[in-house]
């Protein structure tokens, strides 16, 4: 895939950040994550040529890997995707930053695996607080027992000590914290008001976060969710004293530059993939004239060959005709001097005979005489 338009796209990306931070009065940094599921290691060096260091994974096995090549031991990886229990072994000295973490076993397990090597692991808490069931993460009730469960009997290990902290303290925890993941159309308001404080007090705050994939909710290359425009005509906008609700309009707004995106991306890989279906068409097209050029020729071939075959051909009758008649005449000639030579003998032979006729009809009366005389 080409990426040449990936700084341009980051460009535009932390100039829509900072103009969400400057609205919203906010200055504290803020870490992009680019998001490498479904591309190769061609991905990762172009990401990081284009200056981004964070990248995230879905799947624990892709992300090892792309883990293992020199341009993977420059990135700093996140995994963005449901962790199994089975594949807490493959995390900690590994990641930076699980966003998923969505129970109190996932926790003991990566606190074992951390333990185990030394490592500190940081994770952040998957908090499913629309409800569906499609979604990973834990049940708000459930994150509040976690903390409280693992604070009562004391089991507090790296990766469960530090969900407890930025459970009770989200703002002053280093790179940890809650992550809250709502329904593709909840409502913001309601949503933002939910993280305000729970009933015992907590300091939590979740804030929206959008998703196209399975998994954490980081993941921006899937396609779940997909704005027609049905969906933007049936829209509704709240009102208030000052026209539409500002929230609203902001969160649909956003969805659909979401959107937008998605579709550019849908659309850029299409168009990488229509040429290079066009080159094979047109490599399969320069094949079929070369071998239409071929046929054509090898017919052409065929042709001049029995052309000159047939020419060969009367040419040899031709000769063979006259050679015949040749033969024929000389036959002829040869037959009228055999014929001659017979005729000639044939007289020799009756010349002979009379005259042998004669000379024996002279002796028979030279014969008779003598009888004649001796009588």
């Amino acid at each position: 895939m080409n990426f040449a338009a990936l700084p341009e796209r980051l460009a535009h990306v932390r100039a829509e950040v900072a103009r969400r931070q400057a609205a919203a009065g906010r200055s504290h940094p803020v870490t992009i994550v680019a998001v490498t599921k479904g591309f190769g290691p061609e991905a990762v060096e172009a990401a990081l040529a284009a200056g981004l260091v964070d990248l995230g994974e879905n799947r624990v096995q892709e992300a090892l890997s792309k883990l293992d090549t020199p341009a993977g031991a420059r990135a700093t990886w996140h995994l963005i995707g449901h962790l199994q229990r089975n594949k807490a072994k493959h995390v900690p000295g590994r990641f930076a930053l699980v966003h998923s973490l969505d129970s109190d076993e996932l926790a003991g397990e990566l606190d074992r695996r951390a333990a185990g090597g030394g490592a500190r692991q940081r994770v952040l808490l998957q908090v499913n607080v629309a409800g569906e069931a499609q979604k990973s993460g834990c049940a708000p009730a459930d994150a509040r027992r976690i903390d409280d469960d693992r604070a009562v009997h004391g089991r507090r290990g790296r990766a469960a000590a530090h969900l407890s902290r930025v459970a009770r303290a989200a703002r002053r925890a280093a790179g940890g914290g809650p992550m809250a993941a709502d329904a593709l159309d909840g409502d913001v308001r309601r949503l933002r008001n939910s993280g305000r404080g729970g009933s015992n007090g907590d300091p939590v705050g979740y804030r929206p976060v959008r998703t196209e994939g399975e998994g954490s909710g980081g993941d921006v290359s899937g396609a779940a969710f997909h704005l027609t425009p049905l969906d933007v005509r049936r829209q509704e906008f709240r009102r208030s004293l000052r026209g539409y609700d500002t929230l609203g309009v902001d969160d649909f707004r956003v969805r659909v530059a979401d959107e937008l995106e998605r579709i550019l991306r849908e659309k850029s890989v299409l168009e990488e993939r229509v040429a290079a279906l066009g080159e094979q068409l047109r490599a399969y097209r320069e094949r079929e004239r070369a071998m239409n050029e071929a046929l054509v020729a090898a017919q052409q071939l065929r042709e001049q060959t029995r052309a000159a075959a047939e020419r060969e051909a009367q040419v040899i009758v031709r000769e063979a005709e006259a050679e015949g008649r040749r033969v024929v005449e000389q036959a002829r000639v040869a037959q009228g001097e055999v014929q001659r030579q017979s005729a000639e003998v044939q007289r020799q032979f009756q010349a002979y005979m009379a005259g042998f006729r004669a000379l024996l009809e002279r002796q028979l009366a030279e014969l008779r005489a003598l009888d004649g005389q001796q009588g």
